[in-house]
C-alpha cells in the first residue's frame, strides 16, 4: 500500500510540473511576464531528465551528467528554462534514434563561468548537423518531428533571460547545443 501511495504522489507531482510547464509556455506565447526567481539549475536539469526518462529509455539512450558542484544559483523562470533543457534533450534523443551504428550517448553538463554566469551544454552522439546548416536549424520555428519547442523559441527564452544559445558540431560525432545565463543578481 505504501508503494502505491508513493507512486501516486509521484504521478501527481509530475502532472503538476507538466501543468506548470504548459502554463508558462502559454504565458510566454501571450508575452506575459515570466515568473522570475532564484533556483538551482542543476536540480532543475535533474528534474527534466526524470520527466523525459520514458523517451530516453525507449530510445536506449545512455545519459550522463557532469553538473558543476559549485554552480551559482540562477535567476529566471525555472519552468521556461526547464522547457529549454527538455527540448534540447528530446531533440538529441530523436537525433540519436536514427543511428544504430554506435552507442547513443547523451551528456548534459553545467559549468560555472568566471563572470559568475553559467553554461549548459547538451551533447549527443547522433549523426550531427552539417556545419553549413547549423544557423538554419537554430532559426527553425518548429521542430521537424517532435512535440518539443522549436530551437528558435528556445533561443528567444534564453535571450529573454539575458543569455545566448548556439550549436556546434561535436567530436567525434554528434551535436552540442549550448546556452549561457548571466550571473544572478546578489540582491535578488
Amino acid at each position: 500500500m505504501t508503494e502505491v501511495r508513493e507512486a501516486l504522489e509521484c504521478i501527481v507531482r509530475d502532472a503538476d510540473r507538466g501543468k506548470d510547464i504548459v502554463d508558462r509556455i502559454r504565458d510566454h506565447v501571450k508575452k506575459a511576464p515570466p515568473r522570475i526567481g532564484r533556483f538551482d539549475l542543476n536540480e532543475a536539469i535533474n528534474e527534466v531528465i526524470e520527466m523525459v526518462r520514458t523517451a530516453i529509455d525507449k530510445n536506449r539512450v545512455s545519459v550522463s551528467t557532469r553538473l558543476a558542484a559549485d554552480l551559482n544559483p540562477v535567476w529566471g523562470d525555472r519552468v521556461q528554462l526547464q522547457q529549454v533543457v527538455m527540448n534540447l534533450v528530446l531533440n538529441a534523443v530523436e537525433a540519436m534514434g536514427s543511428v544504430e551504428q554506435w552507442a547513443q550517448i547523451l551528456l548534459i553538463r553545467t559549468e560555472q563561468k568566471e563572470d559568475g554566469g553559467v553554461l549548459v551544454a547538451v551533447h549527443d552522439s547522433g549523426p550531427g548537423i552539417d556545419p553549413e546548416h547549423l544557423q538554419r536549424v537554430l532559426n527553425r520555428s518548429t521542430p521537424q518531428r517532435t512535440a518539443a519547442l522549436g530551437l528558435s523559441i528556445c533561443r528567444s527564452i534564453i535571450d529573454a533571460h539575458g543569455g545566448r544559445l548556439w550549436a556546434d558540431v561535436d567530436q567525434p560525432r554528434g551535436t552540442v547545443i549550448q546556452f549561457t545565463l548571466p550571473a544572478a543578481q546578489e540582491d535578488s
